[in-house]
């Protein structure tokens, strides 16, 4: 009785999956559309390489770029600072627990030409 009941339930889903699974669309090799595609031009604006001595890139993100050009970067364990023309500046990251210390930084912003960051290790802003 109860291999017949799995039996059916089994049966049941495979005749569900089969009825109510997407259709399979496509392309043709040569697109109806005249202008067809998503090709977008990319334009270099600025360029940071790492030098390999005072920092590298891993993950970044959160970049931020003040009203005077300067950029700040988050990646990994490093709050990284750039010239506007994208020069290495410093790291601003001070790992530890005391005054203008932290352990991983969450969060960037610059609010009236002032950077703020917000930390997770302690929780300060």
């Amino acid at each position: 009785m109860v291999k017949q009941i799995i039996g059916l339930i089994t049966i049941t889903l495979i005749l569900g999956i089969s009825i109510f699974s997407q259709q399979v669309i496509q392309n043709p090799d040569k697109p109806t559309a005249k202008n067809a595609g998503r090709i977008a031009k990319l334009t270099e604006v600025l360029r940071i390489q790492d030098d390999g001595k005072n920092f590298y890139f891993k993950r970044p993100g959160n970049i931020k770029i003040a009203p005077d050009g300067t950029i700040f970067i988050i990646d990994d364990a490093q709050l990284l600072k750039f010239t506007p023309q994208g020069k290495f500046v410093k790291n601003l990251q001070k790992k530890g627990e005391g005054p203008g210390e932290y352990n991983y930084l969450s969060g960037l912003s610059i609010i009236d030409n002032k950077l703020k960051i917000i930390t997770n290790q302690p929780s300060k802003i």
